[in-house]
C-alpha cells in the first residue's frame, strides 16, 4: 500500500516458496501475481511478465477466475510495454474471457479498452475506435462514467490520427480539463500544421497534470489510458508519470518546432538516456523523431540530425524485436502514423 515495490518483493519471495513448499496453490498463485506487480513497480519488466504468467497458469488449474483475470490482465500490459504485441492480446483475450465468464463487466471492459491500444499501437486506428466504441457502450449499460470518458478521449486520438479531424475535435473538446485529451488535441493541431496552436495546448496539458499520488497495482483506473498498463511499470510511484513524461516530451518538440531552438532537443533526448527509460521505452524511438523534426526545423543544433534519425530507426526496430508475426509487425512499421515517418525519412536517407 505504500508503493514500495522492491520491499514488497522483498517479502513475497518467502512467503511463496513456503506456499509451494506447503502445496498451497491459490495462495501461491497469488504470492506469484505479486512478485510480478512488484518486479514491474521496479521496471523490472521481463521479470514481471514472467511471475504473472506462472501466476495465471497456476490460477487457470485451479480454477480460480479472478486471480486468472488479474493474473492475465496485468501480463498483457507488461508485454505491451515489452513490445510482444501477439502475446499480449491473446493473453488480454484470456482475461477477456474469464471477466465474461465470471460476470465481471469491470474487467470485461478493461480488457476492451486494452485491445483497443494494442490496435491503435498497430496504427489499426479504425479498429481502435471500434475497440474503445464497446468499453463506452458497456460504461452506460453498468454506470462506469469513469471508463466511458477515457474510451472516449481515446475515440478521438484514434479518429485524429485516422485524418478524421472533425470528429476528433468534437470528442477530445469534450474533456477541455483531462491533460490526457488536450495533449492529443495538441497532436492533432500539429497534424494540421498549426504549431503555435500545438505548443499552446501541449503546455497548457501540462500545466493539467495532476500531482503524483500513489495508485494500487491491482485496480483498475481511468486517470488516463496509460494508468493500468504501462504506468504499472515505467514512473510507477514516481514523481513523473509515465503520461507526464510522454506530454513533457511532446511540449517540448512542439515549442522547439516554434521557437527555432535547437537547444530543445536536449531535453527531450535527456529522456532517452534516463536509466528508467532508456532499455525498455515503448517510445523511446518517438522522442529521437521529435528531436530529428526539431533539428530540421532549425536548421541544424547541438545534435547531428543524420545521428539522431539512425537512433530513431534503430529504437523503432528494437521495438519491434519481439513482434514475431509479419503482419503485425508491417502494420506496426507502417500503419502507425509516428512510425510511417520515421520510415519514411529511413528511405530517404538510405538508412533502409
Amino acid at each position: 500500500a505504500r508503493g514500495l515495490g522492491s520491499q514488497a518483493a522483498t517479502r513475497a519471495k518467502p512467503a511463496l516458496m513456503g506456499l509451494h513448499s506447503l502445496g498451497a496453490r491459490r495462495a501461491e498463485a497469488r504470492a506469484h501475481r505479486l512478485l510480478g506487480l512488484a518486479s514491474l513497480a521496479q521496471s523490472q519488466v521481463q521479470d514481471g511478465a514472467d511471475y504473472l504468467s506462472n501466476a495465471y497458469e497456476l490460477a487457470e488449474e485451479l480454477p480460480d477466475p479472478l486471480e486468472c483475470i488479474l493474473s492475465a490482465y496485468a501480463e498483457a500490459g507488461a508485454l505491451l510495454v515489452l513490445g510482444d504485441l501477439r502475446r499480449a492480446a491473446s493473453t488480454g483475450q484470456a482475461a477477456a474471457r474469464w471477466a465474461k465468464a465470471s460476470f465481471r463487466a469491470d474487467w470485461e471492459t478493461a480488457c476492451d479498452f486494452l485491445a483497443g491500444r494494442i490496435s491503435f499501437e498497430l496504427g489499426r486506428y479504425a479498429q481502435a475506435e471500434e475497440d474503445f466504441g464497446r468499453v463506452r457502450a458497456s460504461a452506460r449499460v453498468y454506470g462506469e462514467p469513469l471508463a466511458g470518458a477515457r474510451a472516449e478521449i481515446w475515440s478521438g486520438r484514434a479518429a485524429a490520427y485516422s485524418g478524421a479531424t472533425g470528429k476528433a475535435y468534437d470528442l477530445l473538446g469534450r474533456h477541455a480539463e483531462d491533460p490526457e485529451a488536450s495533449w492529443f488535441l495538441a497532436e492533432l493541431y500539429h497534424f494540421q500544421g498549426r504549431k503555435e496552436d500545438a505548443a499552446s495546448e501541449a503546455a497548457g496539458a501540462l500545466a493539467l497534470l495532476p500531482s503524483p499520488g500513489y495508485s494500487p497495482a491491482d485496480k483498475t483506473g481511468w486517470t488516463s489510458g496509460f494508468e493500468c498498463l504501462e504506468g504499472r511499470c515505467l514512473g510507477y510511484g514516481k514523481e513523473r508519470s509515465y503520461l507526464a513524461d510522454q506530454i513533457g516530451a511532446f511540449a517540448a518538440f512542439a515549442s522547439g518546432l516554434v521557437e527555432g531552438k535547437p537547444e530543445t532537443v536536449l531535453a527531450i533526448a535527456a529522456r532517452t538516456r534516463e536509466e528508467r527509460l532508456a532499455s525498455l521505452h515503448p517510445q523511446a524511438h518517438l522522442y529521437h523523431l521529435y528531436c530529428y523534426l526539431n533539428l530540421v526545423a532549425a536548421g541544424g543544433g547541438p545534435l547531428d540530425p543524420g545521428t539522431v534519425l539512425s537512433k530513431a530507426f534503430k529504437a523503432l526496430q528494437t521495438r519491434t524485436a519481439r513482434m514475431d508475426e509479419a503482419g503485425l509487425k508491417d502494420d506496426y512499421l507502417e500503419k502507425n502514423r509516428w512510425n510511417r515517418e520515421i520510415l519514411t525519412e529511413a528511405r530517404k536517407h538510405k538508412l533502409i
